[in-house]
């Protein structure tokens, strides 16, 4: 008999989760409906928390609904008028909460020089369907990781052009050796291109020593 009694108690459980999770879902539905009717972004985020917020209202009140000439808390349901205050509570904080989000989020939105992107990266990106289980900040970070990727490219690229611009113009070759103008040095042979090199053999800067005349043959 107890193990009845426990397993209907976890059937009506479930039932009231799933009934929970249908309602928002109807309810999500229908807040995109009227969401669709409108352009202006900053026209649909109103609806959408408007409409939001009559949701919660409608929560509370069905917390406190009673029949036609009967009084919600009486001496023989206390029980049950505590449990209907604490769950008005949490609906209260809730409620708190999301009005305090969209107060931050206007006017982040209002003083920022970013705008509402900034707002929509607080609010973890764009919205993405409900069939990707990809978590926003996995996309986020590929994002990221992406753009640099590229970064690196382009880099890569523009560097590339510059050196063999430079290469055409005999100032470097190929193999990235300067080979020419002064301040990078000229060739081994011509050491007064190549300022602050002395040779090695008398220390004279007009030459290095290759072609030191006071070398040993």
């Amino acid at each position: 008999m107890e193990g009845a009694a426990k397993l209907t108690e976890e059937v009506l459980s479930h039932l009231q989760e799933a009934q929970k999770v249908l309602k928002l879902s109807q309810r999500k539905a229908a807040v995109e409906q009227e969401v669709s009717k409108f352009k202006a972004p900053g026209t649909k985020r109103k609806v959408r928390f408007a409409r939001n917020l009559l949701f919660n209202v409608e929560d509370m009140e069905e917390i406190l609904k009673v029949g036609p000439g009967e009084e919600f808390a009486t001496k023989d349901n206390i029980e049950e008028v505590n449990a209907a205050v604490s769950a008005l509570r949490e609906k209260i904080e809730e409620q708190k909460n999301f009005i305090q989000h969209e107060l931050n989020m206007q006017i982040i939105a209002a003083t920022s020089s970013l705008k509402w992107k900034v707002v929509r990266q607080l609010e973890g990106g764009s919205e993405l369907p409900d069939c990707v289980t990809v978590p926003n900040s996995d996309v986020r970070k590929a994002e990221k990781e992406s753009m640099a990727y590229e970064r690196d490219l382009r880099t890569a690229a523009s560097y590339s052009r510059k050196r063999g611009a430079l290469a055409e113009q005999g100032q470097v070759s190929k193999r990235g050796r300067w080979s020419g103008g002064r301040g990078r040095g000229g060739s081994i042979g011509n050491g007064g291109d190549r300022p602050g090199r002395a040779c090695f053999k008398c220390g004279s800067t007009d030459h290095l020593i290759g072609q030191c005349p006071n070398r040993e043959k």
